[in-house]
């Protein structure tokens, strides 16, 4: 939704966390959620990097309008039209448009932003917070795909770190099997 300041620090891991956000989405709305063979995929994937890069929101509704009237005029070597035709980008905003609407997807709007460095950074009294990130809630590819973003985000977080000998952060996956 917002500008991460990974876009400014480590544009891979930016586009990772990005890609990885992209296919929870259209795994949301039944689409094919793939980052190579998705032509939603790639269009949803240029349209919201174009916007956080340029420091805007990337939320849903923002990305409807840019489906609906392009920023672009081209996807790689061919046009818009051609890439993704109007008729298809009806249909995909069309798609994310009833998730929008609808009330149980309120919950995957709502909550603490993604960010793990101020998750992790000590209180006044000195001492770290405990973060507790709960998927029970979620069916097996959506915990997938929300314990993905997270730990992207949190490898990103300890890539822009220098080296120290003290320890910064401690990671525990309870229920690991089956991932």
């Amino acid at each position: 939704d917002i500008p991460s300041p990974l876009w400014a620090t480590d544009v891979e891991a930016a586009r990772e966390a990005l890609s990885a956000t992209v296919s929870l989405l259209l795994r949301l709305l039944g689409r094919d959620p793939d980052p190579t063979r998705s032509r939603d995929h790639v269009v949803l994937s240029i349209f919201a990097e174009r916007r956080l890069r340029e420091g805007q929101s990337a939320n849903v509704a923002a990305l409807m309008e840019d489906i609906r009237e392009p920023p672009v005029a081209t996807v790689g070597a061919m046009s818009i039209d051609e890439f993704l035709p109007k008729r298809d980008r009806t249909s995909l905003a069309t798609a994310l448009n009833t998730l929008l609407a609808s009330p149980t997807f309120e919950s995957w709007r709502s909550g603490s932003p993604l960010d793990v460095a101020s998750w992790v950074a000590p209180r006044a009294d000195g001492r770290t917070p405990a973060t507790i990130v709960s998927v029970a809630h979620l069916d097996e590819d959506e915990r997938g795909l929300v314990l993905g973003i997270v730990l992207d985000q949190f490898l990103a977080w300890v890539k822009s770190l220098g080296g120290t000998g003290q320890l910064r952060a401690l990671l525990v996956f309870d229920e690991v099997y089956g991932f």
